[in-house]
């Protein structure tokens, strides 16, 4: 389900947001495919996603970066208790919705090397991203 001429491109992918612990996250990286999540703290299906994202560490030649609507007090909590190794970034719903054109929960956009989403769809299970890195 990708959006050709979205948005997202040019507004999200260059600028940097603030991880758990305060610190500048840039959204792509030059050598890596990255896969951003989107998850919110008042959703049921994200939270029951969380324990299984550090699964995602193990498929090579990508980041991963995920964004929540939690301030960075839920954030570093949601860090710890699930173990959650990526960065973790507060986002507003205002700023989910007019920056970076996420409405549903939890949510996911693949990025290639060039800072293009490539696809981007609700997030049912890990293994809908795993599908799509395989497929590109």
């Amino acid at each position: 389900m990708f959006h050709k001429g979205s948005p997202s491109k040019k507004n999200i992918l260059h600028k940097y947001y603030l991880n758990e612990k305060k610190r500048k996250v840039k959204l792509f990286n030059k050598k890596k495919d990255t896969v951003l999540i989107f998850l919110s703290t008042y959703c049921v299906r994200c939270l029951n996603i969380l324990p299984e994202l550090n699964k995602l560490e193990s498929i090579p030649g990508t980041s991963i970066i995920i964004f929540s609507d939690g301030d960075h007090y839920d954030n570093q909590d949601i860090k710890k208790v699930f173990s959650i190794k990526f960065h973790l970034i507060s986002v507003s719903e205002t700023q989910l919705e007019e920056e970076i054109d996420v409405t549903v929960h939890p949510f996911f956009a693949l990025v290639n090397k060039e800072g293009e989403i490539y696809y981007k769809n609700e997030l049912k299970s890990i293994e809908d991203i795993t599908q799509q890195l395989l497929v590109h």
